[in-house]
C-alpha cells in the first residue's frame, strides 16, 4: 500500500475576526501577520520538509488565484497545483474536490495531508517528522486527526478526547467537543486526554471519499459532478459553478470525522495558534517589557498588554491604555478590548448591510495585471494609482493617464505610442496599456465627466497629487 503525501492546503478562509486587516477579497492566510511570510506561505514551506512531499494542491476560491501566484512566487514554491472553488462551501467539500483529484491525477492510493493555510506552527522539523511518523497508521486505514496539547483552558476551541491507545503515537478518538466554558475547559485540561482540535488530517484520499459517499451522499454526489464539469490548466482547476453551488455546505468534522468508526488522534506538542483573533495575535507576537505587541506605524506612552498595529498609513498614538487592541488601516481603524476580540466577526456582519466595501476589500485591490488604490472618488471624478506588473496589458476607458514611474506601451485602434515617466495623455475609449518592460509601472488613472468645470477639479487634484510625489513600493 502507497505511503505517498500529498499536503492538500485549505486556503479559503475568510478571517473576519482579525477585521480590517483581513478582508473577504484578502484574507487573513495572505497576511504577514509574524514574521516576514505570510501564514500561507508558512505553511507550503512547511510542508516542503516532510521526506518524499514532491508536489501539492492548494483549495482558495477563484478570486484569491492571483494573489495566490503572486505568494507562491515570492515564496519559490513549486509544483502546487491550485483547485479554485467559484462559492464556499465549507472544509468536507473542499477536500472531497481534493481528493477527487488526487484519485483521478496523482495516485489512487495516496495520503492526503489536509491543512489549513491560516495557522501559525513552531518548530517545522518537528511537525514533519510528526507527519512522516503518522503515514503508516493513515495508510492503515485511520482517518487520523493531529489534535494540540493545550497549554491553558481555552473556551475558544473545539476539543478532541483521546480514548485507548492505538499504538504508542495516536489513540481512538472517543469524542469530538464543541468550544466549553471556562469550567469545563479547565477540567479538559487538567484530565489531559483532550486536545484542542487543529483542524488538520491524514488519510487515504480514496478513503475519504468512500467514507463521505457513506455519510453525506449528497455532499459525494455534488462534489463528483461539480469535478466532472470543471476546467482544467496547466496550473489550476476551476470548479464548476452550476454544479459546485448545489453541494450543502459542511465541515469535515460534522460530515465525516464525527461519524466514521475509523478516527484516530496523533497528539502534537508543538507552538501553535490558528490565531482566530487580535487577542491570539497580541500573545503570538514579539511582545515589550510592557506586554505591548507593536506593528507599523505607533507611538505610545504608558500602555500595557496591548496591540498596535497600522499599515504604515496613519499614525496610530496611544496613551494610558491597557489591554486594548487598536489596529489601523488606510481606511478603516479599529478599537477593542481584548476581552471582546471574538466579537470583531459581528462589525464585519454588519458592514455586511452597510458598507459591504470595507467588510470586502482594502484600499488597494489585487487584479490579474497587477493592483490598483482609488486616491480620489467623488461623484464628478476619480483619481486611481495603477501598479502594473511586468508583461501585463490593462485595457482602459477614456480617461486621463499619468505615468508616475516607468515607461508604456499605448495601444489605441490602429495608434501605439509609448508613454514614459512624467507624461500625461488623454487616451480614447479600450485602450491597452502595456508594460513591456521588467519592472512595475506605476500609473493615475484619472476618470471624469466631460463638463468643463469637472474637469478643473479634476485638473487641479491631480496637480496637487503629483506635487506630493505619489511613490509606491
Amino acid at each position: 500500500m502507497s505511503s505517498k503525501i500529498v499536503p492538500v492546503v485549505l486556503a479559503g478562509g475568510s478571517g473576519t475576526r482579525l477585521w480590517p486587516l483581513s478582508r473577504k477579497n484578502y484574507p487573513k492566510q495572505f497576511l504577514k501577520l509574524i514574521g516576514n511570510n505570510s501564514l500561507f506561505q508558512e505553511t507550503l514551506l512547511r510542508i516542503k520538509q516532510i521526506s518524499g512531499v514532491k508536489e501539492s494542491i492548494i483549495v482558495t476560491n477563484e478570486s484569491h488565484y492571483f494573489i495566490c501566484q503572486d505568494q507562491m512566487k515570492e515564496a519559490e514554491i513549486e509544483n502546487s497545483k491550485l483547485i479554485l472553488e467559484p462559492c464556499s462551501r465549507n472544509t468536507a467539500p473542499a477536500i472531497a474536490l481534493a481528493a477527487l483529484d488526487i484519485q483521478n491525477s496523482i495516485d489512487p492510493e495516496a495520503l492526503m495531508l489536509v491543512l489549513p493555510a491560516d495557522h501559525l506552527i513552531g518548530n517545522p522539523e518537528a511537525f514533519a517528522k510528526t507527519m512522516e511518523r503518522a503515514a503508516p497508521i493513515a495508510a492503515a486505514g485511520h482517518f487520523v486527526t493531529f489534535g494540540i496539547v493545550p497549554s491553558s483552558p481555552k473556551t475558544g476551541y473545539g476539543y478532541i478526547q483521546a480514548g485507548k491507545p492505538l499504538d504508542s503515537l495516536s489513540f481512538e478518538v472517543k469524542q469530538f467537543v464543541e468550544k466549553p466554558d471556562e469550567e469545563i475547559a479547565e477540567a479538559f485540561l487538567q484530565a489531559q486526554n483532550y486536545f484542542w482540535n487543529s483542524g488538520m488530517f491524514l488519510f487515504r484520499a480514496t478513503g475519504y471519499l468512500e467514507e463521505l459517499k457513506n455519510t453525506a451522499q449528497d455532499i459525494y454526489d455534488a462534489c463528483s459532478a461539480a469535478y466532472q464539469a470543471s476546467h482544467q490548466n496547466s496550473d489550476y482547476f476551476r470548479i464548476d459553478q452550476e454544479h459546485f453551488e448545489k453541494c450543502p455546505s459542511d465541515s469535515i468534522d460534522y460530515a465525516v470525522m464525527e461519524k466514521t468508526k475509523r478516527s484516530a488522534v496523533i497528539p502534537l506538542r508543538l507552538p501553535w495558534s490558528d490565531l482566530g483573533c487580535w487577542a491570539s495575535v497580541a500573545d503570538a507576537g514579539e511582545a515589550d517589557d510592557k506586554n505591548n505587541v507593536i506593528r507599523g506605524n505607533v507611538i505610545m506612552k504608558d500602555c500595557e498588554g496591548c496591540l498596535l498595529s497600522s499599515e504604515n498609513e496613519p499614525l496610530v498614538a496611544t496613551i494610558g491604555i491597557k489591554d486594548q487592541i487598536v489596529v489601523s488601516t488606510a481606511d478603516a481603524v479599529l478599537v477593542a478590548d481584548k476581552a471582546y476580540a471574538q466579537e470583531v466577526k459581528e462589525i464585519v456582519n454588519g458592514l455586511k448591510n452597510t458598507n459591504q466595501g470595507l467588510a470586502t476589500h482594502h484600499k488597494r485591490v489585487h487584479c490579474p495585471w497587477g493592483h490598483f488604490e482609488k486616491l480620489v472618488e467623488s461623484s464628478d471624478f476619480q483619481i486611481k494609482l495603477l501598479v502594473l506588473n511586468p508583461g501585463k496589458s490593462l485595457a482602459l476607458q477614456s480617461a486621463a493617464i499619468t505615468v508616475i514611474r516607468g515607461t508604456t506601451k499605448v495601444q489605441a485602434g490602429e495608434e501605439t505610442f509609448q508613454l514614459e515617466a512624467n507624461s500625461t495623455k488623454q487616451i480614447p475609449p479600450n485602450s491597452l496599456i502595456t508594460n513591456s518592460t521588467s519592472a512595475p509601472i506605476q500609473i493615475l488613472e484619472t476618470s471624469f465627466s466631460l463638463e468643463e468645470n469637472k474637469l478643473s477639479a479634476a485638473a487641479q487634484t491631480l496637480e496637487s497629487l503629483l506635487k506630493k510625489q505619489i511613490s509606491v513600493g
